[in-house]
Parts: structure tokens; C-alpha cells; sequence
């Protein structure tokens, strides 16, 4: 079975997404290959390339802020592989989002690098894990879209042995042999340390992040610049010993800049492009870039609804791609073996310079690179005696060699990559102009990449005719040609001739398409919330369409405009500081586009007086060691055992709630309960907490799975647990959760949801002193479209019995006790302790409507699960081809808060189906 995921210009701002689901009977496929050649570098399906990938690439499906497909955008540029965000062990959820993501890699000539993680190690005597291994390869290595294997990730560091590994290793080649596998290290230990689990993998690579505020520091190594990682790629390669190919995975963004714990700092386009051409000539075969998704770094509230870093791509990392992508130039050159030409430099040493030569004929390369320090004349030497007149490629001018040797200058973080011929070769394309559509007053561009002994000269035509530059026309005899103002006249075909010492070749032509003024798409819209006095309140709208974009906010219908306490009045973002009981209203946004103009429904403000009385994100850098280490007057304690209420590294999340801040704390089994003091106490009316929870382990067997307390808003006696959260193990994989006054004579009430290990839920908790006898309730996973609202919803579950008294509510109990009370590993996160709904819900940003599972049920009809935490409703339509009418088949049923599903009962006997998701 196949689904695709193709989204038609001129359908494109109708959708969020679309899937054409084949099925097993109705298509024939074409197995992906890929090996590794004697040269170590990729062959995928008999092509040789220089792999660039992205890993993890933004959510499936996505599109880029002008409504373009992801994917496309990459291989436009490029880029051939791609990992999908994975961060839990294989489940169902992840097989379905891997099967999406394997389709729409296919749909686009790219390829997935698939992370098996703990699948890929184990030991001798275990018989599971590599049952489950073996089912996981066998069920996606003869999808067209499947790419390489990544094992588990930096083993060496991690702590798992070469056997365990080596294990893994040899299962994955027992079932596919068309696939290799990647060993990723970390920029840590030594040759002798990393060159052993060369047994489990046929590549090798390595992650290096040099670029943070202060410098990381990646001992040994003790260089901590951006250069530092050609000293890794050096190591790496020395790991490798030439007989492994290998890759290095370098930076968008990671923990080290992720605030607020971290000064949040990307690379420069330069530092990228010295890196990326570092790599290259210390031998690296592959680039990978990581850390676009990192949720906290997307200080754009377009990329942050789309998922992915897009500014930093379009400023920095694309023209870098474009330049060393499989469409590019020194596309042959980087698969070439290296050269034995004797060619060295002088005027300094390596590693201040560091170069690689290249022969593809009749071509030489030299790709060379200049580390920090002083500006430095340098002159190659051992050329050739036909290399005469060469180009300096990416920087329109050329050098002159005489006598074997030229000399150039190179300031600091420099790249100069060096071409001459031997003989004049006629001109080529390499990537031709592509197709496509765009409003009218837009600016449409092409671009074409062709290659030959230059000087190439260039000429656009429209409809076979020569252009020149003038109106709306420029560029007419460069590579890009530029169309500003567009008008339905401008409709046309569009083709280049070029032309290179007497010989000429023209490109395939490209198509634009001029649409009337369709309206910008919305993909996450502001939101009702209820703030404080004194406060601050922020609406957010993301919109997609090609640039640009025009925002006007407006307040109960009247136009806002900066000043005051108001800023960002004619942008995505609109801010109000130091806010007051006048501040509340109706607050809307007018998006315009090409004349075309679309709101956002209005989105209410609520003033209150101030009811949030403690925020604790667990902020704290003592990772492994007892939260109550840090302002220990903030702590208190009750039981025996040991203090290990523990920091632990990174942060639980939850979709529509903030960006969370900082760590998260675990405990579990034998040890203190621990409390953290608000600071100030509630004995009358209503008091409310939520807090991220996770089960790590149940330690089902140990644990006896009965009703038992995890955590509870607790009285200043320490000991009496006013609204206790409850939890009873139902299998060592799930559990359910429940509420339970405290007191004598209590009874739980659980909700009877299953959750497993791993799976983060939202607890949000409400004693409420007005009701006699007192009563508790639990909303677990509330809808996020009621976060910051004056009142909470209607959907939760309960408790009453038991006997009040008098008491003070001023903590909250993560509690711990021993290991057969309760689980044995839980994790917390994100706290908030106030009087209101509104103080414990604050409203984040909403994730664009995203597809997490399309599978073929037994009945061979489809089924497709996606979330959408906007107020949007949706429409699905369906067509057996592309360019026949589309259908309404229905809508969606919601299975939980914001997570729809949808069951095709119709496609039994189509051999290809195609659907589309509809916003009215």
C-alpha cells in the first residue's frame, strides 16, 4: 500500500493536507536501494550523491510559510533525506507517523532516514526485541521512500556495549540488505573508543554543535570556535580508517541555544557555510542539519504554528544546500574520489587551511577553508601545467595559475572552492525552471542551475520569444529571471537558452499560472484568553501565502496602532503590556494578501485581578540531584527514604499550553515525599493547580497497581492531602487516573481513559471550599480551546466523600513512598498553583492541523487520525483522480481533545484514492 500526500496549486490554500491511499492490489512499487560505493560514498538507485538531509525535517505534511510543500521546498533545493521527530520508543503512533512520512518522502524523490532506536540493541538472550526489530524493518525496507537505518543513537556515550549493538546490527542485514545503517556518535571519547562499534553500522557520523553563547565546550578536544568541528570531522575520520563512509550532523539549533535557560544564538549564514565546506574537506560524504523543530527556538509565530524553523532556512541553511545538493555544481565533484594530484600550500599550515582536491573531467577542484585567526595569503602549488585560468565558484570572479601555483586571500571562516578546465565542455542543465502559479501583483521568479566552461551567457524567453529587461521584467540574461507585478499577461511558458563557447542548450520550459486573488490561509488563529492586571497578553495569527502579508489588529472592530501599551498592531504578533480592566475586549486581525483579505474570528480578552500564585517550571541546571537543593525554604519534606525528587534533563510538553521552561523533576518507588510551598495558603473559595505527569515506569509487579496517590494539593500540617491525584495500574504498560478528597471516609472516582508509559497528560485540579461538603474534580487533557477561559469545562470527573475540617491549603505533594505504593518512575513538570481556571491554563500557541495515522484496515478501507487544536472545522473531500471532480464524504469524528478520526467505509475497490482536508 502507498499513500501520497500531493497538494495541487490550485487547490493549495483549500487544504491542510492531502493523501492519495493506493491499495496493495492496485499499484506495483519500486523498492528503494540503497549501498555504499568503493569511492564511500552514497548510491541511491544506482545514482551516486552527497546526501544533505534534515533531521529531525518539520511535521508531516507541513507546508512552508508561502504554502509551498515541505518536501518540495527541500528537493528543490537539493536536499534528498529527511527524519521525522521521534521522541518515544516505537508504538503504534510512531509506525503510522513513519508510514506518513516514508509516503510523502516518496511523493517527492526524497528518502527517510528512520531512527530504530531501542529496537536496534540488545542482548544475546533476549528474545523480544529483536522479534519487534525484525517486524519493524520488514515492514517498511521495500517502501520506495525508505532511505537508511539510524541505530541507537551515540551508543558509545550512552553507555551500550558492542555486542548489544553488533546484535541489532546483524538482524537489520538479515532482513534488508538494501539499506544501510548509521551509527551516530557524539562529540565525545576518543579513536580508540569509538572505532569499535565500526562492527555495527555502514556509516558513521557525528553531531557538533559549535555555535552557543558561552562555546560548548566537547572534550578532549579543547578547541571550542567554530572550527572545531573539522577537528571532529578529523576524528571521525581517523574512527572511519577509510573503510567506513561517513557524515557529520551539524547545527540549526539545539539545547545548548534553546532559552530560557540558554542564550538562544543560531549560526550565521557564514558560519554555516564554513562549516558545511569544513566538513567537506576533512572528507565528510554527508551533511545533516538538526534541530529546525526545537519548539522553543521558534520565535516566529509562523514557523512556530508550521513546526519548523523556515526563517532561519530561507536566510541561512537553503542558499548553503543549494550549493552542495545533489542540483548543484559541485554535485560530482563531492562524490569523487579524492584526488592524487600533489598538490600543497604554503604561506601557512593545516589546520589553518584546510582543502580537499577533486578530478572530475575535465574539471579539477580545490574546496579550501580558512579557520579563525588572521587574514592569510596562501598559494597552492603541484597544479597541473594545463590549469591556467580558473573560476572561483559561488563568487563571479576568477584566478589565474602560472607556472603550477596561484595564490589567494582568506579571511577568517572563508571558503574559496576552485575550478579549472582542462578543455572547454559545453554547457548543461543541471536543474531547470520549475512550474508555477502565482496571485496577480506577485513577483514570480525562475531560476535555472546549468554548468560548462564558463563564461555562460544567458537569455530567458517567454512563449519562445527572447526577453529583455524592462516593465516588470529583470534578469533577462542572468540565471533568475524576476517578474514583478504579475498580470494575467504574464501567463506563459518560460524556457532559457545557454550558451558557452559555441555551443548552446536550452532548458525544459516551466509554466506560470496567474490565479485570481485568492485569500491568505490561517493556520493558527489568536485565542480567547483571561489575564491579569499588571500583566501582559500576547495574540498570535500564522498565515500562509506567498509573500507578502499584511496584518491590521483591530480591538471590538476598531484598527490598533503601536503606541501606548499596544506594540506589534500591524504584525502576526500583537502585544499588550501592563494591562488594565480597560484593556478587555474583542480583538481581531485583518490579513491581506495580493488585495485579497481574510480575519481571524475574534478572539476575547478577560481582565482579572491576579490569581496565579506560583509558577514553578523547575528551571534548575543540578541535573540528577534533589530539586530541594535550590532555594531549599521553597521545599519541605515527609516519610524516610532518600531525598531524590531529582532534576532531570529537558521538559515535558503539552500542545497549546506554553513553551516549557526549563527541566522537569522525577521520583517514584522508595523516597520522600516531597512538597513544593506556594508561598502563601487558601482555606475559602476555589484553589487550582495543573501540572505536566508522566509514568515512566509502572514497575507493575512490584507496585501493586492498586488506588494510589501520586500527587495532591496539600494542607500546611504537611500530611493531610486535601485533592489527592490518583493512579491504578491496570497492565505494566497502562494505567488510569482518578481525584480523591482527603480525609476520613473518601472514595476515589477514576476516569476510565487508559494512558501509557511515556505519554505526557495534563493535570488540572480544583478544590473548591463553596460547596458542602467540600468538593475535588480532574480534567486530564482538557481541550486546549479552553485554556485562559473565566470558567472551566464541563468534562470532569469528581469526588466529594469524606469529612472536612478547618485547614490551609499552601503545597503541592509529589509524592513518593515506597515501591510497592506507588509507580516506579514518574516525571512532573510545569506547576501552577492559583485561584482561577484561567491562572493554570495560560494559553500557548496552537499547532497547525497535523496527520498522525493513515492506515489500510483489514476491510481494505482507509482510515485516516489527524489533530487540529483550531477553532477551524473541517470537510473531508475525495477524487479517484487528481483532475476529476472532488466529493464531500463527511467529516471527522473526534476521539479526544483535539485528535480527529475518520474511516473511509467507501474505498474498498478503488485502486487510487485521493483526499483532501477542507476548511470552509
Amino acid at each position: 500500500m502507498n499513500h501520497k500526500s500531493p497538494i495541487s496549486t490550485k487547490a493549495r490554500w483549500l487544504m491542510v493536507f492531502a493523501i492519495c491511499a493506493r491499495s496493495a492490489v492496485g499499484m506495483a512499487q519500486i523498492n528503494s536501494v540503497v549501498t555504499v560505493d568503493t569511492n564511500l560514498a552514497l548510491v541511491i538507485n544506482g545514482r551516486t550523491v552527497f546526501p544533505i538531509g534534515l533531521s529531525p525535517g518539520p511535521p508531516n505534511n507541513a507546508l512552508t510559510p508561502a504554502g509551498k510543500d515541505a518536501l518540495q521546498e527541500f528537493r528543490d533545493s537539493g536536499a534528498l533525506l529527511f527524519r521525522i521527530a521521534q521522541s518515544t520508543d516505537w508504538s503504534s503512533t510512531v509506525i503510522s507517523n513513519q508510514q506518513v512520512a516514508l509516503d510523502w518522502a516518496a511523493q517527492h524523490g526524497m528518502f527517510c532516514w528512520v531512527n530504530l532506536r531501542e529496537l536496534s540493541q540488545f542482548s544475546s538472550g533476549d528474545t523480544n526485541t529483536p522479534a519487534a526489530l525484525r517486524y519493524i524493518v520488514d515492514l517498511f525496507k521495500d517502501h520506495p521512500g525508505m532511505g537508511l537505518w539510524k541505530n541507537l543513537d551515540e551508543a558509545w556515550l550512552a553507555g551500550v556495549s558492542v555486542a548489544n549493538l553488533s546484535n541489532g546490527f546483524y538482524v537489520i542485514k538479515q532482513e534488508d540488505a538494501n539499506h544501510p545503517v548509521v551509527q551516530t556518535h557524539a562529540p565525545r571519547g576518543t579513536v580508540s573508543d569509538l572505532q569499535p562499534y565500526n562492527v555495527a553500522a555502514d556509516i558513521l557520523a557525528l553531531d557538533i554543535y559549535p555555535v552557543a553563547i558561552p562555546p560548548p565546550s566537547n572534550p578532549p578536544i579543547t578547541n571550542t570556535g567554530v572550527s572545531q568541528l573539522g577537528d571532529w570531522t578529523q576524528v571521525l575520520s581517523q574512527v572511519a580508517n577509510g573503510q567506513k563512509e561517513f557524515w557529520m550532523i551539524e547545527q540549526i539549533a539545539f539545547s545548548g541555544t534553546t532559552p530560557p535557560g540558554k542564550t538562544l544564538t543560531f549560526p550565521t549564514y557564514t558560519q554555516s557555510r564554513f562549516m558545511a565546506y569544513e566538513a567537506i574537506a576533512n572528507g565528510a560524504r554527508g551533511l545533516m542539519f538538526f534541530g529546525g523543530n526545537v519548539a522553543a527556538t521558534l520565535t516566529n509565530a509562523t514557523d512556530a504554528a508550521l513546526g519548523w524553523n523556515w526563517s532561519f532556512w530561507n536566510s541561512t541553511l537553503k542558499p548553503v544546500v543549494e550549493q552542495l545538493g545533489d542540483h548543484s555544481l559541485l554535485a560530482k565533484a563531492l562524490v569523487a574520489p579524492a584526488s592524487s594530484l600533489p598538490i600543497t600550500l604554503s604561506g601557512t599550515s593545516f589546520p589553518d587551511i584546510e582543502f580537499c582536491v577533486r578530478e572530475v573531467p575535465p574539471c579539477l577542484y580545490i574546496i579550501a577553508t580558512k579557520r579563525e585567526g588572521a587574514t592569510t595569503n596562501v598559494t597552492f602549488s603541484g597544479l597541473p601545467s594545463w590549469a591556467a585560468n580558473g573560476e572561483v565558484l559561488y563568487e563571479s570572479r576568477t584566478i589565474t595559475a602560472a607556472g603550477g601555483q596561484f595564490t589567494d586571500s582568506f579571511a577568517p571562516l572563508d571558503v574559496h572552492v576552485y575550478r579549472f578546465a582542462e578543455s572547454n565542455f559545453a554547457p548543461s542543465i543541471l536543474f531547470p525552471p520549475q512550474n508555477q502559479t502565482n496571485n496577480v501583483t506577485s513577483t514570480a521568479t525562475f531560476s535555472v542551475t546549468a554548468d560548462g566552461a564558463g563564461p555562460l551567457l544567458y537569455q530567458w524567453r517567454k512563449n519562445g520569444l527572447n526577453l529583455a529587461d524592462s516593465g516588470n521584467v529583470s534578469g533577462a540574461t542572468t540565471p533568475r529571471l524576476t517578474l514583478s507585478n504579475v498580470s494575467p499577461s504574464d501567463a506563459a511558458s518560460y524556457d532559457v537558452v545557454v550558451n558557452g563557447f559555441g555551443s548552446v542548450t536550452s532548458s525544459p520550459p516551466a509554466t506560470l499560472t496567474i490565479i485570481s486573488n485568492q485569500a491568505p490561509v490561517i493556520i493558527s488563529q489568536p485565542r480567547s484568553q483571561t489575564n491579569t492586571v499588571g500583566a501582559s497578553a500576547s495574540f498570535t495569527v500564522a498565515a500562509v501565502g506567498p509573500s507578502p502579508l499584511s496584518y491590521q489588529w483591530r480591538k471590538n472592530g476598531s484598527p490598533l496602532s503601536d503606541g501606548g501599551n499596544i506594540s506589534g498592531a500591524t504584525s502576526p504578533n500583537l502585544m499588550l503590556s501592563n494591562l488594565q480592566f480597560s484593556d478587555a475586549g474583542g480583538y481581531d486581525v485583518v490579513i491581506t494578501m495580493f488585495g485579497s483579505v481574510t480575519s481571524a474570528p475574534i478572539a476575547a480578552l478577560n481582565i482579572v485581578a491576579s490569581s496565579l500564585l506560583l509558577y514553578e517550571p523547575f528551571n534548575y541546571d543540578n541535573i540528577g540531584s534533589p530539586v530541594s537543593f535550590n532555594n531549599p525554604a521553597n521545599w519541605t519534606f515527609n516519610g524516610s527514604g532518600a531525598n531524590d525528587l531529582n532534576v532531570a534533563p529537558g521538559s515535558l510538553t503539552f500542545a497549546g499550553l506554553p513553551t516549557s521552561i526549563g527541566n522537569s523533576v522525577t521520583n517514584g518507588g522508595n523516597g520522600l515525599g516531597t512538597r513544593r510551598l506556594v508561598g502563601t495558603g487558601v482555606n475559602s473559595g476555589t484553589i487550582y493547580f495543573s501540572a505536566l505527569f508522566r509514568v515512566n515506569n509502572i514497575g507493575y509487579g512490584v507496585w501493586s497497581g492498586s488506588s494510589s496517590q501520586v500527587g495532591a494539593l496539600t494542607a500546611s500540617d504537611n500530611t493531610s492531602f486535601r485533592l489527592q491525584v490518583m493512579a491504578k495500574a491496570t497492565s505494566s504498560a497502562c494505567y488510569t487516573v482518578g481525584v480523591q478528597k482527603g480525609g476520613t471516609g473518601v472514595s476515589a472516582t477514576f476516569d476510565n481513559i487508559l494512558h501509557t508509559t511515556e505519554e505526557t497528560i495534563l493535570l488540572v485540579g480544583k478544590y473548591d471550599f463553596n460547596t458542602s461538603p467540600n468538593s475535588v474534580y480532574l480534567w486530564i487533557n482538557p481541550d486546549v480551546s479552553t485554556f485562559g477561559a473565566g470558567s472551566p469545562p464541563a468534562d470532569f470527573i469528581s469526588a466529594n466523600t469524606g469529612i472536612d475540617s478547618s485547614f490551609l491549603i499552601d503545597r503541592f505533594n509529589m509524592r513518593q513512598n515506597t515501591a510497592s505504593t506507588v509507580p516506579a518512575a514518574m516525571q512532573w513538570d510545569e506547576l501552577r498553583i492559583g485561584t482561577s481556571w484561567a491562572a493554570v491554563t495560560p494559553p500557548g500557541s496552537i499547532p497547525a492541523p497535523n496527520i498522525t495515522s493513515f492506515v489500510q484496515l483489514p476491510d481494505l478501507t482507509f482510515q485516516l487520525t489527524y489533530t487540529n487544536y483550531t477553532s477551524n472545522t473541517f470537510t473531508l473531500y475525495a477524487s479517484t483522480n487528481l483532475s476529476a471532480s472532488w466529493s464531500a464524504i463527511g467529516a471527522a469524528t473526534q476521539i479526544s481533545p483535539g485528535v480527529y478520526q475518520f474511516t473511509d467505509t467507501t474505498a474498498t475497490n478503488y485502486s487510487s484514492r485521493f483526499y483532501q482536508l477542507r476548511s470552509p
